[in-house]
């Protein structure tokens, strides 16, 4: 089927699963049904496998909010100051919470924030029914969330197997052109293709979370897609650091051997060859490579430490490439995965992406303050709807909360809920009261829910239509009994607008920030962590921390828009990823039997923990010449310890490091300096 028949298919299915769960809600007689029609336009997805998740976090986040709000009413009942204050506590912790989940389950805090306000507000004049109150709440969304999750799941479903596909396919593309464009030193590559990878394993991460709820063949496929984006983590920051000892090699003024430039070319032609390549050719090429590596005898030269270097991350390349081929080609057509590919039993990847505890707190902090004042008006002046503002100022503060600048998309919401007060108040007093029956009451709201379904299938166009969806839906507030009331409706459509505006003012003056300054807090949060890394024995796996820097390589790339501002952005994340690598290899050393290396690492961890602490705080520095020595005089030491697979790792470890800090210095001296 075409894009535009799915997308009507899509819209189709919404409707008609909202008016089965508005018919079984009527039916049943509980308190608000409009929440089950509702339900089901905010689980609704084109991708089946999404709409199940979304839904299994809905409902077990409303029956946590539910069961919250159930425990705190009787408790604070004989003081709505105290309860209001509990519930804001309670909604800024899940929202906070929410922003440090940055995968689909964050859904689940956020309904566990907002349901506890819809249930323990409208209860603080009636702190008796808030059970009832909560039951029917459960209910409600629990209806619309079966229907949808029916309907979606039977009528011509969309897996998200084809979009993984896609995904992977694109993923290949992209990084064999920039495999081969390092090797082929056709210099750096925009910084634009490295924004798409990264931004590409974030999402090949964050969609193996919906696999398991998926209806195509790629349900029982999350270990293997997990393992295949972590392969395709360390793929990045590999083809980075070969390219750089390559040009550093050539810079230096030394001819590299036939044999390199014979292994350089080959593995451009396999690169660029695409998966047909047999595995046989991926051997051949990495044990050429490991060949060519030289041995790295007492007091290596600075060339022999950059050839070593390049070699032995050029086989790393080879190898992490072919792994990368092996699990797409298991995904995309069911070809056994190598041994060498085969997902790790324990992987800590997938739970290492980027995570800002401050701005969290902030988050939560915002949900709190608005909340407070919206409930401290309500209490001074005994404004009937105070209760709805509530709520919705919770709902407000919570869904945007892990945006940069949720203002943006409060203000927008804003707008859109006054024309969709002015589109609920004629169906309410135009359209719906001379209607007598409930197919005449879907026929009528069939052209607004189909259109609005149409939009918001739309990635780009749904952060207009859910708000005119939602407060449309929320203003009419179909009962089922029919009496329209238009004191009753301007109260609801006045709560629908101040509770925006107040989240909008909380928000400019506590939360709001812009986008450079995002992306500079996430740099500086990767300083954060390689001080911390020099200071501590409590050190991430290489996958983790992979992960995370990888990771926001592709937050910082949506951030930024001159490609200019995006590649030093870019260069300068992926440089601190390569050197935290270094720093978790060299940490290894520091149970070396050889007192002066252990020594000389020590002094070296700390030049770099104030280097990177200053960086952190905001200091804008340079590497200085006491950490160049330091590092030389750990590679010489290093140099004439004993030899091993330890001094090795070590050796390399210091090169890239030494690469990584001071790029443009000259070749160490022989010389040993104190």
């Amino acid at each position: 089927m075409s894009p535009r028949a799915l997308r009507g298919v899509f819209s189709l299915n919404t409707f008609l699963a909202g008016m089965l769960a508005l018919y079984v809600a009527l039916a049943l007689g509980l308190e608000n049904p409009f929440w089950a029609l509702m339900s089901v336009y905010i689980v609704s997805n084109p991708l089946a496998g999404t709409v199940r998740s979304k839904a299994a976090y809905r409902l077990a986040g409303t029956v946590v909010g539910a069961a919250v709000a159930v425990v705190l009413v009787p408790a604070f009942s004989n003081s709505p100051p105290l309860l209001s204050l509990a519930l804001a506590l309670w909604v800024g912790f899940c929202g906070g919470s929410a922003v440090l989940d940055r995968t689909p389950r964050s859904y689940a805090f956020v309904l566990c924030g907002y349901t506890a306000a819809l249930v323990g507000f409208p209860s603080v004049d009636n702190p008796g029914q808030v059970f009832w109150t909560a039951v029917a709440r459960v209910e409600e969304t629990g209806i619309g969330i079966l229907c949808a999750t029916i309907l979606h799941s039977l009528v011509l479903p969309k897996g998200i197997g084809p979009s993984l596909s896609s995904l992977i396919r694109r993923f290949e593309a992209d990084a064999q052109d920039l495999v081969t464009q390092m090797l082929n030193s056709r210099g750096e590559p925009p910084a634009s293709l490295a924004y798409k990878l990264a931004g590409d394993v974030t999402a090949l991460y964050l969609m193996a979370t919906h696999l398991p709820f998926d209806v195509s063949d790629y349900q029982t496929k999350s270990r293997e897609t997990r393992a295949l984006a972590e392969r395709m983590s360390a793929l990045l920051p590999l083809v980075r650091t070969v390219g750089d000892r390559l040009q550093a090699l050539r810079r230096s003024g030394a001819t590299l051997p036939t044999d390199s430039e014979a292994l350089i070319r080959d593995v451009s032609d396999w690169v660029a060859s695409g998966p047909v390549a047999p595995d046989q050719r991926a051997d051949a090429l990495l044990a050429r490579a490991r060949a060519l590596e030289p041995s790295l005898g007492q007091s290596p030269r600075w060339d022999e430490l950059l050839a070593a270097n390049f070699h032995a991350r050029l086989g790393e390349l080879i190898s992490t490439y072919r792994e990368c081929r092996a699990l797409g080609g298991h995904l995309a057509d069911g070809t056994p995965i190598p041994l060498a590919a085969q997902p790790r039993p324990a992987s800590t990847a997938f739970g290492a992406l980027h995570l800002d505890y401050g701005m969290a707190f902030w988050s939560g902090l915002t949900s709190v303050v608005a909340i407070a004042l919206v409930c401290a008006f309500w209490i001074m002046t005994g404004w009937s709807n105070g209760s709805s503002a509530a709520m919705l100022t919770a709902v407000f503060t919570t869904l945007f909360a892990a945006m940069d600048d949720p203002a943006q998309q409060i203000q927008r919401d804003a707008i859109m809920s006054i024309a969709a007060a002015m589109l609920a108040g004629i169906y309410l007093f135009v359209i719906l009261p001379p209607l007598d029956s409930f197919a005449m009451l879907a026929l009528a709201l069939f052209p607004f829910l189909f259109t609005t379904g149409l939009v918001i299938a739309l990635p780009q166009f749904a952060r207009w239509g859910y708000p005119v969806l939602m407060a449309t839906l929320g203003a009419m507030a179909l009962q089922g009994t029919f009496r329209p009331d238009f004191a009753h409706f301007a109260n609801n459509v006045i709560a629908l607008v101040a509770a925006p505006i107040a989240a909008l003012v909380v928000t400019r003056l506590v939360r709001s920030v812009g986008t450079e300054f995002a992306a500079r807090r996430i740099i500086r949060l990767a300083w954060a962590d390689i001080a911390r890394m020099t200071a501590t024995r409590r050190m991430p796996t290489r996958e983790a921390w992979t992960t995370r820097m990888v990771d926001r390589v592709g937050l910082i790339g949506p951030r930024l828009g001159p490609e200019s501002a995006r590649a030093d952005m870019m260069g300068g994340t992926l440089q601190e990823l390569r050197i935290g690598l270094s720093v978790l290899d060299l940490r290894q050393l520091e149970t070396a039997s050889d007192p002066s290396l252990r020594r000389a690492l020590a002094i070296l961890f700390a030049h770099l923990n104030r280097h990177f602490q200053a960086l952190s705080r905001g200091r804008r520095i340079e590497p200085s010449s006491a950490l160049l020595r330091r590092l030389d005089t750990a590679i010489r030491v290093a140099g004439r310890s004993e030899a091993g697979p330890a001094r090795r790792m070590g050796l390399l470890a210091l090169t890239g490091l030494r690469r990584n800090l001071f790029p443009q210095a000259a070749a160490p001296a022989r010389k040993v300096q104190a």
